[in-house]
């Protein structure tokens, strides 16, 4: 839906907000299997933020970023999820770099986003 209804979704602003509001729920659920739901929420937010770009994603950046910093400051995360979440984060830099770091660096988490995808970089190999 969201690849093939990208041109439809981009004008719906409360479609793109529930979507995101679904990948945080997953990305923050104790359910079980807690690591595969928190996994496929991050993936979800990959999967709009390439599909959508920055043209319409701008605006949700920081909201974003600020769930995964968050996802991330809590426990269990497994270098698996770890790899996800920093994928979330590289998919906004993709999108709109300036926008991102500069997020980071005011939240003051720009260095230890850095090293945490280079220390894990090894992590994101197939």
């Amino acid at each position: 839906f969201i690849h093939y209804g990208r041109n439809a979704l981009a004008k719906n602003e409360e479609e793109i907000s529930t979507i995101l509001k679904i990948s945080f729920r997953s990305i923050f659920t104790s359910r079980e299997p807690r690591e595969l739901n928190n996994t496929e929420g991050a993936i979800l937010c990959q999967i709009v933020l390439q599909t959508l770009g920055n043209d319409v994603m701008d605006k949700y950046i920081p909201s974003i970023i600020q769930e995964i910093i968050r996802r991330l400051a809590e426990t269990p995360v497994s270098s698996f999820l770890a790899v996800q979440l920093n994928n979330v984060i590289l998919c906004s830099v993709c999108n709109n770099a300036i926008l991102t770091l500069s997020f980071l660096e005011a939240q003051g988490k720009l260095e230890e986003i850095v090293n945490n995808i280079l220390l894990s970089s090894g992590d994101f190999q197939g």
